[in-house]
């Protein structure tokens, strides 16, 4: 009697397979791509508010404010609060804040242009809501009269 040995995969069934593995890759970098936004998002919270708490505490006790708005970065090396000042000062898509006076005021803000587009285009944000959650990060009224 002989003995047939069938073939252990058809070309068929390793299309099938590629075709299938192809469509659940496309899903998970289609979702990778919104994953990678938001944590950009949240780094760029994280950090600005990190920076702008110990800027304030500075200002409060030996620096001045043209100090922090020319050189934050060296305000916070001289802090001793953080390791490494360049990554503090950096939002999630890698660009520095700027520190910017508020007009008419005694205070400052981190701002961050890719970050404020990120809130106001993906997450429908309006400036108004953006200056009431992120105060330290945004003043519109200063950003308009900066343009």
């Amino acid at each position: 009697m002989k003995i047939k040995r069938k073939s252990p995969l058809t070309i068929i069934e390793v299309m099938i397979v590629i075709t299938i593995i192809s469509i659940v890759g496309g899903l998970m970098t289609y979702n990778l791509k919104g994953s990678l936004a938001k944590g950009r998002s949240f780094k760029s919270e994280a950090a600005s508010k990190e920076a702008y708490d110990i800027l304030t505490l500075q200002l409060s006790t030996d620096s001045n404010l043209t100090q922090i708005l020319d050189d934050p970065h060296s305000v916070l090396r001289g802090s001793g609060l953080v390791k490494n000042a360049n990554t503090v000062m950096r939002d999630g898509w890698g660009n520095d804040f700027q520190a910017i006076q508020i007009a008419d005021s005694d205070d400052f803000i981190l701002y961050s242009e890719k970050w404020i587009n990120y809130l106001i285009k993906e997450k429908g944000m309006t400036e108004e809501t953006i200056e009431d959650n992120y105060p330290w990060a945004y003043h519109a009224a200063t950003i308009h009269s900066q343009e």
